[in-house]
């Protein structure tokens, strides 16, 4: 399901039909609100994140569906889950070690990150509309993992986890 909203198309080369744009809280650091790195409601920040997450995988789920994705060569919405691991696990310790601000030159490697990345899905037969749709994939996938690791403590949802399975459902 995607989020209801009033979207503003926008057109992507690597993909025949308009799509919304990529919605991220804070795309490029420069232009962050001044306030926002010394924020302290901790609750206001989860949910600006669980936010960004569903307009991520609205995104996922509106490009999911256009042929290029659903019908590609590569059959994405099958092999997806063990193409972001496999990114993950190839990059992780690029992933793990970059600097992530755009100060001292941080941008540049950042940049670099991204081509490498590019160019490993340029090397899997990829076509462009797909790589794109793996991006987003692997960034929604990032960002989940920084939410649960910045997120609130969950110790007390762990015996809850392992024993409701309607909870897994979800």
């Amino acid at each position: 399901m995607i989020v209801k909203a009033d979207y503003k198309c926008a057109k992507f080369n690597a993909l025949m039909t308009k799509i919304p744009p990529i919605q991220l809280l804070h795309p490029d650091p420069s232009k962050r609100h001044p306030g926002h790195a010394h924020r302290t409601n901790s609750t206001s920040v989860i949910v600006d994140s669980l936010a960004e997450l569903m307009s991520l995988d609205s995104w996922l789920s509106f490009c999911g569906r256009l042929p290029e994705i659903c019908n590609g060569r590569n059959n994405l919405l099958q092999k997806m889950p063990a193409l972001v691991q496999k990114l993950m696990t190839d990059f992780e310790y690029e992933f793990g070690n970059i600097d992530r601000s755009a100060a001292e030159g941080g941008l540049q490697l950042i940049k670099e990150m991204a081509h490498l990345v590019l160019d490993e899905l340029g090397r899997l037969m990829l076509e462009e509309g797909e790589r794109l749709f793996t991006i987003v994939a692997v960034l929604r996938a990032a960002k989940m993992a920084l939410c649960v690791v910045q997120g609130p403590r969950t110790e007390m949802l762990r015996d809850i986890l392992l024993r409701d399975v309607q909870v897994y459902l979800v």
